[in-house]
């Protein structure tokens, strides 16, 4: 058997009734259910909550959302001054969703990456993410920012409940981590984004030649990305000067 989750949408009810498969509605998290969830993610990370702090938890109806509760736990979990803890879940509560609340961990982020070089290293690589047609390798970014293993280390770790590894590229593991991703990061930069993304593919440092040869196993990638790129980015030009190329029209055609 196989499961697939998805938020409501069109899309998803669309494939629902194509492969016939059966509904299951996953309904918000009771009182009860919250104390449990809470309770049981606490104890398996060996932290305790005071009675009034899991009861500040328990009652907000945006906690009977598992993701909403999932992602304010996750953010207590890393949090280390005991005083200050009560603030803090203060704070979160009062996102009003999902997307409010990445966006808050996004700050949360930005605040303690803020000494690594490159500076703003997790706007860039978020907002390189949400640019790229299906994700980013570990060694396209690192290539595209400069990044030491060390700092790529440190960085991956701090990202790793946003991020989910398709295939080998990285992307955003839920559509609100996007979302917020456009609201903290992109703020309409969108097209100077795409410009971004297609200089690094354009100079591709992997490819042994500019367009890659058949036996070069980084064409895939070039071709998947490139032109996506060029056409966000309104390069009509370049787009053209790409796809009239012979060699990629063949690419291009047999991957779709």
């Amino acid at each position: 058997q196989v499961i697939l989750s998805s938020t409501p949408s069109t899309e998803a009810h669309q494939t629902r009734d194509k492969i016939g498969a059966k509904l299951f509605v996953l309904e918000p998290l009771s009182a009860p259910e919250r104390e449990v969830f809470i309770q049981g993610f606490m104890s398996l990370h060996a932290k305790t909550l005071k009675p009034s702090q899991l009861a500040s938890l328990v009652s907000p109806t945006a906690c009977a959302n598992p993701l909403y509760l999932k992602t304010i736990l996750e953010e207590l979990r890393v949090f280390g001054s005991f005083e200050q803890l009560d603030q803090r879940i203060a704070d979160y509560l009062k996102a009003r969703d999902a997307t409010e609340l990445f966006q808050l961990v996004f700050a949360r982020l930005d605040k303690d990456t803020s000494a690594l070089s490159p500076g703003e290293i997790v706007k860039s690589i978020m907002s390189a993410i949400y640019a790229s047609r299906s994700g980013l390798s570990e060694e396209e970014l690192m290539g595209m920012f400069k990044m030491t293993p060390n700092v790529w280390s440190t960085v991956s770790l701090a990202l790793e409940e946003l991020l989910v590894d398709s295939s080998g590229q990285l992307t955003f593991f839920h559509d609100c981590v996007r979302t917020a991703v456009d609201r903290h990061y992109v703020k309409g930069r969108n097209k100077a984004l795409h410009d971004q993304v297609a200089t690094y593919f354009a100079s591709y440092p992997m490819a042994k030649d500019l367009p890659p040869k058949a036996n070069d196993p980084w064409r895939h990638r070039y071709y998947e990305e490139l032109p996506y790129q060029y056409e966000n980015s309104e390069n009509w030009s370049k787009l053209l000067q790409l796809v009239t190329n012979l060699d990629a029209f063949e690419t291009l055609e047999k991957s779709t």
